[in-house]
């Protein structure tokens, strides 16, 4: 077993930082190996806690079909390593912006943190103002208070 460390900010870079080392020639061999060989890329950030401290907050690609089939053609338009992972969630398998969502669910770190470290903002602002609905959070994380006024 092997492990390594590379400094990337996901998995799909991570696939992508490991091909360029290599060149145009031995592109497709080292495709070819990863997919035989490959089986998880864990990408992990630290991120403030509320409160203060960080949270791990990490990334989970294992291997599967659709795994090995994009690292040996490449992302495209259907194959890109993030929607492979947010298929898989029910795998145990979850991209960055799931765990940022998960984290601010638990109130575990703020909105402003969730924004700046997401990779994809779009998905995390619909996230995070799903969350709010559904919990009654506000932005600033209170609670929404609601006053009726009762007629004599």
């Amino acid at each position: 077993m092997v492990y390594s460390t590379l400094h990337t900010i996901n998995a799909g870079q991570t696939i992508n930082r490991i091909l360029g080392f290599f060149g145009k020639d031995e592109e497709q061999l080292v495709r070819e190996r990863l997919a035989d060989t490959l089986r998880y890329v864990v990408s992990q950030r630290l991120i403030p806690k509320v409160g203060g401290g960080r949270l791990m907050i990490n990334e989970i690609m294992g291997s599967n079909l659709r795994t090995r089939e994009t690292l040996l053609l490449g992302e495209g338009e259907n194959r890109s390593y993030a929607e492979i992972i947010e298929a898989s969630a029910p795998y145990g398998w979850r991209t960055f912006d799931q765990a940022l969502i998960e984290a601010y669910q638990k109130e575990y770190i703020t909105e402003e943190s969730a924004m700046i470290f997401s990779t994809s903002k779009s998905k995390v602002r619909h996230g995070l103002d799903h969350v709010k609905k559904t919990t009654g959070r506000t932005s600033e994380g209170g609670e929404i208070e609601i006053k009726l006024k009762l007629s004599a």
